[in-house]
């Protein structure tokens, strides 16, 4: 059936697009199939048992399938957990290339590992050379990083633009990918609110005479080098930098496929501005938008010092039972709104609203709401500006009752 299938991209009649995790998922040695969680964006018409080509996240074709739907609910299951394979493994053929690395280009690897542990090296050094830099001059490469963001915004949308050309546009992960003028302005705020913070380094925590004259004290120092994996949020590589160099450690960041151009293009204004200021460039690290540069990132002990995972509880999860270094794990949330029994309708209705509908792609949109069950006759009122913004409502058995 494969050889079949391998011989047939000329009656391909669509593409999925896939996510950075389906990729690897993909060229793992696993036999694995597409999943909707996978797909990022759907081309062309067809029907179940159509021949697909399959994108991968860099916009390259990687291989072909049979589908196990027709496009119209291919494109209604995009991005959901838990579904059934659009394209199951016995119909799925991965181009050489691509077949190679599944089954483990040793050669390849080997350099790619050497790669990256020259750039561990690189950052461990510029941390060292950090504990040499004054507050004072801290201070100065990032309020010239903030001029240099919003001076440099043609470039980065432009590389913003080639992100956000791979993923349809209905995907709830476009939003996070996406960067305009107003949120590089609030880039740069945000970076020169950090320069207003007080340093946090050399501060005595604790200090203590023993009893033959010692004087012991506990003196905040920064960590060294700090991991940082994150999704498709390219703002995360400013925050991340600011908050290390702030703190004096070198950023080692790892960011999704999805925002590859947009990490690129600022990872290297990054390194211009640190080169401008006579700042060691490799106070900041890039890592390839892969999950093989994951795995070395989790096993860099001796080179980094923390891992922090930001993103999806699955993200958290794999850092947290992969890493050989300590990790600090962001919460995953549960983003519920309760409504009590003497709650104020008009108020409650316009919270509710707000945190369910102002940025859906966030990680605390609301969840769930929970509501008194004195006031299940307010229900419809609550929910009835929702329907006007497309959501989707699963409801208990009273609270659907009270909503029919």
């Amino acid at each position: 059936m494969k050889k079949w299938i391998a011989h047939s991209e000329g009656f391909a009649k669509g593409e999925l697009y896939i996510n950075e995790g389906a990729y690897e998922a993909l060229l793992s040695t696993s036999a694995t199939s597409l999943l909707p969680v996978g797909v990022n964006r759907v081309e062309g018409e067809f029907e179940k048992d159509d021949i697909v080509r399959i994108i991968a996240p860099n916009g390259e074709p990687m291989g072909v399938g049979r589908v196990a739907c027709d496009s119209v609910k291919a494109r209604q299951t995009i991005g959901r957990k838990g579904g059934r394979p659009i394209v199951h493994y016995d119909y799925l053929y991965l181009d050489s290339p691509f077949n190679h690395r599944r089954a483990g280009g040793a050669g390849n690897q080997e350099n790619n590992t050497m790669q990256l542990k020259e750039s561990f090296e690189q950052a461990l050094e510029a941390s060292r050379e950090l504990n040499c830099l004054s507050t004072e001059k801290i201070d100065e490469v990032l309020l010239a990083l903030a001029d240099a963001a919003e001076k440099n915004a043609d470039k980065i949308l432009a590389a913003n633009q080639e992100d956000l050309a791979r993923m349809d546009p209905a995907n709830p992960m476009y939003d996070r990918l996406l960067l305009n003028r107003e949120r590089i302005a609030g880039i740069a705020s945000d970076i020169r609110n950090v320069v207003s913070l007080p340093s946090p380094l050399g501060r005595v925590l604790s200090e203590t005479v023993r009893p033959n004259g010692m004087r012991i004290k506990k003196i905040t120092v920064p960590f060294g080098v700090i991991g940082v994996i994150y999704e498709a949020r390219p703002n995360v590589g400013f925050d991340v930098f600011s908050l290390c160099l702030k703190s004096g450690n070198a950023s080692i960041l790892k960011g999704g496929s999805d925002a590859r151009c947009s990490n690129e293009a600022i990872v290297a204004l990054i390194r211009e501005v640190l080169k401008a200021q006579g700042v060691n460039e490799h106070c900041v690290t890039l890592l390839p938008a892969d999950r093989a540069a994951t795995a070395e990132l989790l096993n860099a002990t001796g080179y980094v010092d923390l891992i922090i995972p930001r993103g999806s509880k699955g993200l958290i999860d794999y850092v947290r039972q992969n890493a050989h270094i300590p990790v600090i794990e962001t919460g995953a949330g549960i983003v519920h709104t309760y409504f009590d029994k003497d709650g104020d309708l008009k108020k409650g209705t316009a919270v509710i609203l707000n945190a369910k509908t102002r940025r859906v792609s966030v990680c605390n949109a609301l969840d769930c709401l929970i509501i008194h069950r004195d006031r299940l006759f307010d229900l419809p009122a609550i929910c009835a500006p929702q329907a006007d913004k497309n959501v989707i409502l699963y409801a208990d058995d009273e609270a659907y009752a009270a909503l029919k």
